[in-house]
């Protein structure tokens, strides 16, 4: 997500540190959003799912998890996993993503390149 950014945005590394600094705290900043929602909303859906397929299943008991009720929910949730990493797939890398991804390296090469941190290792590596 960083080097894409710093690509659509032309973010060339080491030029300017605050930039460098607040590009890297808005990825954080994303990432960990993304996993506090998913640790709230998850439990709810699963629960809620749960008790849905147990209700169908005419269990009276509330409290017990019948052996049909948690495998369709857990068959429900992996479905719904599988096509969000399609979608995710799809609208990231494209219908071509050897193709994307070859223009995307070569931009990100461009950029290295004016970094003076990477002609810094460059010079070490030598």
């Amino acid at each position: 997500m960083l080097e894409r950014l710093q690509v659509d945005l032309d973010i060339v590394e080491g030029l300017d540190e605050k930039i460098d600094l607040q590009l890297s705290d808005k990825v954080n900043e994303a990432y960990t959003m993304l996993f506090a929602i998913s640790t709230f909303i998850s439990p709810l859906i699963g629960s809620g799912l749960c008790e849905y397929y147990n209700d169908k299943t005419g269990s009276g008991d509330e409290h017990s998890y019948e052996a049909v009720g948690m495998p369709i929910t857990c068959d429900f949730v992996g479905m719904v996993n599988l096509g969000f990493a399609l979608i995710c797939f799809i609208f990231n890398l494209g219908i071509f993503p050897l193709a994307e991804n070859k223009k995307f390296n070569k931009k990100l090469e461009v950029l290295r390149e004016k970094s003076p941190l990477y002609l810094e290792e460059v010079e070490e590596r030598k």
